[in-house]
């Protein structure tokens, strides 16, 4: 169980990653800049560039929210593609609308249009990985 739990949040870390490498310097940065609450002046003194990412923080990051949806799929028992994909979209949206709302609450840096773009675009690809994570997790035992 322990090494599917895992294999099952590396993975869906990986997943989770892969998305967000190819929108984010396509489209997606210009998106939030465009539509932030912050002035562009602001926004680029503010954000970081794809340069200045800083890898053991994103990596640490990832590696998180792979547990934590990896978690969510032990506990709802999910064992198929749609079904990790459907609780973890649930799931991501909950926990996605509690940082980005309240920090559109108390911060400049989101407006109402970044905040929840940004929440069905981050509940997407945690949930791709969410039906990773529940493939991995739903395999049964070979040996049965």
């Amino acid at each position: 169980m322990i090494k599917k739990f895992f294999l099952s949040s590396l993975a869906c870390a990986v997943v989770d990653a892969i998305p967000n490498a190819i929108i984010t310097p396509l489209f997606y940065y210009d998106f939030l800049k465009n539509n932030s609450g912050l002035t562009p002046e602001l926004w680029e003194k503010v954000q970081r560039s794809a340069a200045e990412t800083e890898v053991v923080p994103v990596l640490l990051s990832l590696l998180l929210i792979g547990c934590l949806t990896t978690l969510v799929i032990y506990w709802t028992k999910a064992k198929t593609f749609m079904d990790g994909f459907k609780y973890s979209f649930i799931f991501s949206v909950l926990m996605m609308g509690v940082v980005n709302l309240g920090l559109l609450g108390t911060t400049h840096y989101w407006s109402y249009i970044s905040a929840i773009t940004d929440i069905f675009v981050a509940a997407t690809t945690f949930a791709i990985g969410g039906g990773v994570a529940a493939l991995i997790m739903g395999r049964e035992n070979k040996t049965k």
